[in-house]
């Protein structure tokens, strides 16, 4: 809704998020958009609003994030015998920095 110019309705919104998901320790969205607009937009919606602190955005992770950071495995148990390349998204690049972990885990060339 707020992504549309609808902010005063997205107060609700974000007040329901923050209950509905308040007794989990990670938020885990496998959409960097959607996480991104959690942690960018509802602690100053909540703010402006009086609403209290956004605690979601905290604890809420885009699932490479959550991967890379959180879990942080040294291998998969499984065997995949192709090259892969990885293409982030731009809300993950320019909202939440998520482009470093890759950048960093491949040699230049």
């Amino acid at each position: 809704m707020a992504n549309g110019g609808f902010e005063t309705g997205s107060v609700y919104l974000a007040e329901r998020f923050e209950d509905l998901f308040k007794k989990y320790d990670y938020i885990v969205g496998p959409s960097a958009s959607c996480v991104a607009f959690v942690k960018e937009n509802h602690p100053r919606l909540l703010a402006e609003a009086k609403k209290g602190e956004c605690a979601a955005a905290k604890h809420i992770y885009d699932i490479t994030e959550f991967l890379h950071d959180v879990i942080k495995p040294e291998k998969f148990p499984s065997k995949f015998p192709h090259k892969v390349s990885i293409h982030n998204s731009c809300h993950g690049v320019r909202e939440l920095g998520l482009s470093s972990p890759s950048e960093l885990t491949v040699p230049y060339f």
